[in-house]
């Protein structure tokens, strides 16, 4: 049985964290607003009632589209216009103007991390398509044996009827004596018992020289 599949989360850019973060506190904020304007009778009560529930729907809505761009201009958008409802109430000059001052404070220093983290994510999959690292960013290494030849050096090879890796021929005895050429005609070093014998005029099974044998000169004074 196959190992289902776990689902990979996805990376939140740093505007899309601050964004959360701010509109989030900004949320019970804004409630506590509503609740005051309908104590006081700022407005009607179906005004501030009404008008509250949609500014909290807007301020959701931003909330979940802060991962795309536009859902950034629109957090933009909506905390000028927070900070303008300080013309129907005094008091909303201070709220509104403090978290536009937050907005745009993370926002500004969000915007180069983001770039930044743009560019080492593209790096990253980039090494990752041509093999370099493994999924956890560990540098990979090749073997030798792992490199295809190219097609030069394989057709070089063809040719020559020689493989690539074709070491020195083996030599045949002693490589110490087939690779010496004052060696070569010496009858010690070839093993030849017949021609020792006849170059150094001894008779097998004798080892004193030819001139030394009695015999051999008696029959030699005889001639």
């Amino acid at each position: 049985m196959a190992e289902p599949r776990r689902r990979v989360r996805r990376q939140r850019s740093m505007s899309e964290t601050l964004g959360i973060i701010i509109m989030g506190f900004e949320l019970l904020a804004v409630f506590l607003c509503v609740l005051v304007f309908f104590g006081t009778r700022v407005f009607p009560p179906p005004v501030a009632l009404g008008g509250g529930a949609a500014v909290l729907a807007v301020m959701i809505v931003i909330i979940a589209s802060l991962r795309y761009r536009w859902g950034i201009i629109a957090g933009w958008v909506f905390h000028i216009l927070l900070f303008a409802t300080g013309f129907l109430h005094a008091g909303m000059f201070v709220v509104g103007g403090l978290f536009l001052a937050a907005w745009a404070y993370f926002m500004i220093k969000a915007a180069p991390i983001d770039r930044h983290r743009a560019e080492v994510t593209a790096e990253y999959e980039r090494a990752l398509a041509a093999g370099e690292i493994a999924p956890d960013g560990t540098p990979l290494t090749r073997d030798a044996s792992d490199v295809t030849p190219t097609p030069a050096a394989a057709g070089a090879a063809e040719s020559t009827g020689v493989p690539e890796t074709a070491g020195a021929p083996e030599t045949a005895g002693d490589p110490a004596t087939a690779s010496d050429p004052a060696t070569a005609g010496d009858p010690a070093t070839t093993g030849d018992a017949s021609a020792a014998d006849g170059v150094s005029g001894t008779a097998p099974g004798d080892d004193r020289p030819w001139a030394a044998r009695p015999s051999d000169r008696r029959h030699t004074a005889d001639d």
